[in-house]
């Protein structure tokens, strides 16, 4: 009887260690995928942050055409670039001048470059910089020009084919940082209304990237 109470005691002893055993390796289990959870969101909210998210990959090798407006002007046209790693390219219509009825006064400007990010699947926020040359018709841009930064923000259709938006302009002192919050802009152009629309090539092999 007594040997017989010490197997059953050794037992039940090795059921109670197994239990807290399995208890321990599902916890354990548990943590883990707690853990891995944790890091991919922190990876996931790193990458909206940036800005270059999952979302941007639908817009990259696209060219898309603005219709950009300012109020009771005449319409003027840009496209954009979208490239990897969220870089863009800007090339405006105006750029050799002649855009007094487009923007009230005549100015010639470089291309535009700067960067894109992707906020959902249908909004865009785009960031250019570029040198405006010197212009005689603007105190503010008559000694050495200027470098622009244009703030351009997109909400596209389901499809992604067309969009509307709004621009902003802001001029900086040529040489200067325009990204510095410290620097003052000498020259500043709101309310801009945007549409564009996706441009989509005839060749056969381009079809992948319209």
């Amino acid at each position: 009887m007594y040997l017989l109470f010490i197997f059953k005691n050794n037992k039940q002893h090795s059921l109670s260690s197994l239990f807290v055993e399995k208890k321990i390796q599902i916890f354990t289990f548990s943590f883990t995928m707690q853990q891995v959870f944790i890091i991919f969101v922190t990876c996931y909210m790193i990458s909206i942050v940036n800005g270059c998210s999952q979302y941007c990959n639908a817009f990259k090798n696209k060219v898309y055409q603005l219709k950009i407006t300012l109020p009771d002007k005449e319409p003027f046209y840009a496209l954009m670039d979208f490239q990897d790693e969220c870089k863009i390219h800007e090339f405006d219509n105006i750029a050799n001048g002649g855009s007094k009825a487009e923007i009230g006064f005549d100015l010639t400007l470089g291309t535009h470059v700067g960067f894109y990010a992707c906020h959902s699947r249908k909004y865009v926020h785009i960031t250019t910089s570029g040198y405006i040359y010197q212009t005689p018709d603007v105190p503010e841009l008559e000694d050495n020009g200027a470098i622009a930064v244009h703030d351009i923000k997109l909400n596209f259709s389901k499809d992604r084919k067309t969009c509307h938006g709004s621009m902003e302009f802001a001029f900086y002192e040529t040489g200067s940082d325009p990204f510095d919050s410290d620097n003052t802009a000498k020259l500043s152009v709101k309310d801009a209304k945007v549409t564009c629309q996706l441009l989509r090539f005839r060749a056969a092999e381009h079809k992948n990237y319209s």
